[in-house]
């Protein structure tokens, strides 16, 4: 049967309309995927940690020692995993490091020392690696779809 006004089969505006329905995401009733989230990955905290190894030495005690810099984030909803990306001084790395949950642990200065001297060179050690590094972190779907990146945080920064 055809419409006779136009010249066309009657069904083809209801077809149409239905298909642009469904197109335009009408049909999430169907197991649509979940939308992204449109916000970023919230950072929580970054401290330092220190790791200390007291040992003795022709009767002067020593210290081996560690400090690490640890990033936590508020997990995201319906995330398998986390992307970290690396900034450094000549830009933007194209590789990423996977990780299932918080937090991220990178070691930021080491030394060995006597224990009169302290921790020394940890401080330039910091400052160094602050100027030298950043990461963000991003949400990773399990359909490998990526949510939108954190800020950008020097490595070795305390934060808040």
């Amino acid at each position: 049967m055809r419409n006779k006004s136009r010249g066309q089969p009657f069904w083809l505006p209801l077809f149409l309309c239905g298909f642009a329905l469904a197109l335009s995401g009408g049909c999430a009733s169907r197991g649509a995927a979940p939308a992204l989230p449109t916000t970023p990955v919230e950072l929580a905290q970054a401290v330092l940690e220190d790791e200390i190894t007291s040992y003795e030495k022709d009767g002067t005690k020593y210290h081996a020692w560690r400090t690490y810099w640890v990033l936590r984030w508020h997990p995201v909803p319906g995330a398998r995993g986390y992307q970290i990306g690396y900034h450094t001084s000549e830009g933007a790395s194209r590789k990423t490091r996977m990780l299932a949950q918080t937090p991220l642990r990178l070691e930021v200065a080491k030394g060995d020392n006597p224990v009169a001297a302290g921790f020394p060179g940890r401080d330039i050690q910091l400052s160094t690696i602050q100027g030298m590094l950043s990461v963000r972190i991003a949400a990773r779907f399990a359909d490998d779809a990526v949510g939108p990146p954190s800020p950008w945080l020097p490595v070795g920064l305390p934060y808040p």
